[in-house]
């Protein structure tokens, strides 16, 4: 798993009313090369504090749908690409549509 942190800069003229979460994510490429290793990545999510920090995982399609059965609350899940045309002959992509019908 890949995870990129983007933690925000506070400067003086941004109050405390509104200061912004850091956000940590990652997308998955081709991995893993096996449905059995996703336990054991969904493990390392489970076990990690959630609480100051917003958590984006994006798999591949095939897997979003098992994660989002698995991983705690704080983490969230969607797939990490997306055909931006829409259905149609559109070989290997998978459109927003049907991303939202996962």
């Amino acid at each position: 798993l890949i995870a990129h942190c983007f933690v925000p800069v506070s400067t003086s003229s941004q109050s405390s009313a509104m200061a912004r979460r850091p956000i940590v994510g990652g997308n998955w490429k081709c991995n893993p090369d096996s449905f059995s290793k996703l336990d054991e990545l969904i493990g390392n999510m489970n076990a990690c504090d959630t609480s100051g920090c917003d958590v984006y995982v994006c798999p591949s399609p095939l897997h979003t749908t098992y994660l989002c059965s698995k991983v705690n609350e704080g983490v969230k899940v969607c797939p990490q690409n997306c055909n931006f045309k829409g259905c149609g002959a559109y070989t290997g992509e998978m459109a927003v549509e049907q991303m939202k019908d996962l």
